[in-house]
């Protein structure tokens, strides 16, 4: 039987799971301490919404989902 997903806000407290899960799908490197820092505030809009969210199947992290909110990411010139 497979259990359900749980699905949770991204916080710095998930840094080593992220980072770990990231660079065993993408490679080495794909996502480090920094990006991972940097990325998480990214993703706080300006009211404090957290954007960033995790994918949990009991205690294994699953799937992660990296969003900048508006404002966060240079506009194209």
């Amino acid at each position: 039987m497979v259990s359900s997903l749980t699905f949770k806000p991204m916080t710095a407290a998930d840094e080593a799971a992220v980072i770990a899960l990231s660079n065993h799908v993408h490679g080495d490197n794909y996502l480090t301490e920094s990006s991972f820092r940097d990325y998480l505030a990214r993703g706080i809009t300006h009211n404090g919404r957290n954007l960033n969210w995790l994918a949990w199947q009991g205690d294994t992290l699953v799937g992660v989902r990296i969003t900048f909110a508006a404002g966060q990411w240079p506009i194209d010139s």
